[in-house]
């Protein structure tokens, strides 16, 4: 045996990534973006459906109690104007709930203005029967009954109702007040 000795062999370890690698992970990626992309909006959009109709619901809650307090009519109404109820069908832009002490359909200066609610979405339509509001008695009791339909801008979200029944109170269901599915076309 030679008295000759070999250096070590030294392991280089790279860090990093090729382009290879780099081109497989983003295929990858992408891929799961585009199959989780429609069911992450059909979730944005059920739940601004949710929020609408229990921020809806809250409000025809509120509205029922402080006529039961006061002991006179609560309108609540679509929009966010100060002219008569029933002037706009647009419930998504929001809603207002006053006292109407002389029975004018219309928020005076002395009349108090509980709520002017506005949704944050324009991703659900909100509909009520004619007229297009409703206000509850001194007694707690509604007109007119009905009710309403909260629906999603993406038809793959069941819609939802809002059933305000004469006696005052309201439920929010997934089916019509007859036991149908909604319809919102």
């Amino acid at each position: 045996m030679s008295g000759h000795r070999s250096a070590p062999c030294r392991i280089l370890e790279e860090s990093g990534f090729s382009l290879i690698e780099l081109m497989i992970v983003s295929v990858i990626i992408v891929i799961l973006i585009l199959s989780g992309g429609p069911q992450l909006s059909s979730v944005l959009v059920r739940q601004n459906r949710n929020s609408a109709a229990h921020s809806l619901f809250r409000d025809l809650s509120h509205a029922r109690t402080q006529a039961l307090r006061l002991g006179t009519r609560v309108y609540l109404c679509p929009g966010h104007s100060t002219e008569a109820c029933g002037e706009t069908t647009q419930w998504e832009s929001g809603w207002t709930t006053f006292a109407d002490y002389d029975k004018d359909r219309k928020p005076a200066k002395n009349e108090a203005l509980f709520r002017r609610d506005k949704l944050a979405s324009e991703n659900v339509r909100i509909r009520f029967r004619s007229p297009q509001y409703l206000f509850y008695k001194g007694d707690g009791s509604a007109w007119p009954n009905g009710h309403f339909t909260i629906c999603p801008s993406d038809v793959r979200v069941k819609p939802l109702a809002i059933i305000v029944y004469h006696t005052g109170r309201s439920r929010i269901s997934e089916k019509a007040p007859d036991g149908r599915s909604i319809n919102c076309s």
